[in-house]
């Protein structure tokens, strides 16, 4: 791992002398405390809302076929070229609510209700929800069922968050901020948001040819075990260079990110239940 980072005085993007506090060559700003806090990554995404330039581009490009490169150019202030990461993922998220044919962020109410970890401990709730509102079970299912594949979409952010805490735990190392933990959350899930897009219009494509031409093959299953082995690559790569542990270390944490990932998205189908059913 190269020390660059931690010389204050030469710009991490073009490697000129920072004298002030920009570099005079290419503008990247000097890396300081306040550029390092989340508050300054909510209120930096503004910026470059409605900018889709070269920054956006290179910034897909690095996320898709470089895992962790785009997370550790942030963690060492080499910014000024890429899109802010929460940026980049609410445009991915559009992205994914445009051109997303299913999903696996929502979950209907009767899987809700019967088939999660929770769902014994919910039964109470949603009766007396359904006695607050004197709506029959059909009906309230009807609306639920209609709202959260609207919700679902939109919160997916939440789960973020959730990721980050696992994280932050797993990878704890001395130098990296909570920020830090953050961006490879936020991150992880825009290339997963990106890969659901990319993967499901190309086999739900797929399956339209195989099913002109007479073929009999359920694309789909091929579809999820391609997702899942994808997901273990990014974890890996991305872990492995933003972090820079060695392989071992990499290789043994992943699974347990895998892990974490599960419950994450556990605890956010939970959190989009109590959203969704306290909205119809």
């Amino acid at each position: 791992m190269t020390n660059n980072h931690k010389d204050n005085n030469t710009c991490p993007s073009c490697g000129f002398a920072i004298e002030l506090d920009y570099c005079s060559k290419c503008g990247e700003q000097k890396l300081n405390g306040s550029l390092r806090s989340l508050k300054n990554i909510v209120f930096d995404f503004a910026e470059d809302l409605t900018s889709l330039n070269g920054k956006f581009w290179k910034s897909v490009l690095l996320l898709s076929f470089k895992p962790g490169h785009y997370d550790y150019n942030y963690h060492i202030g080499k910014r000024v070229n890429y899109t802010k990461p929460v940026t980049l993922f609410l445009l991915i998220n559009i992205l994914f609510i445009l051109f997303s044919p299913f999903t696996d962020f929502f979950v209907n109410l009767y899987d809700q209700l019967n088939l999660q970890p929770y769902s014994a401990w919910i039964a109470e709730g949603f009766n007396n929800r359904l006695l607050q509102l004197d709506m029959s079970y059909e009906e309230f299912s009807l609306r639920y069922d209609q709202l959260v594949i609207v919700l679902s979409r939109t919160l997916i952010i939440l789960q973020v968050p959730i990721f980050m805490l696992f994280v932050s735990v797993f990878f704890y190392k001395k130098d990296y901020y909570l920020s830090d933990h953050f961006i490879f959350a936020l991150n992880a899930h825009s290339w997963l948001l990106l890969a659901s897009v990319v993967l499901q219009v190309s086999f739900t494509g797929l399956n339209y040819v195989f099913s002109f031409i007479g073929l009999d093959i359920n694309v789909f299953n091929i579809y999820y075990t391609t997702h899942k082995i994808l997901i273990v690559l990014y974890l890996l790569f991305a872990a492995k260079k933003l972090y820079q542990f060695n392989w071992l270390r990499t290789i043994s944490t992943v699974f347990i990110l895998l892990f974490a990932l599960r419950l994450s998205h556990t605890a956010f189908r939970f959190v989009q239940f109590l959203i969704t059913a306290y909205s119809v």
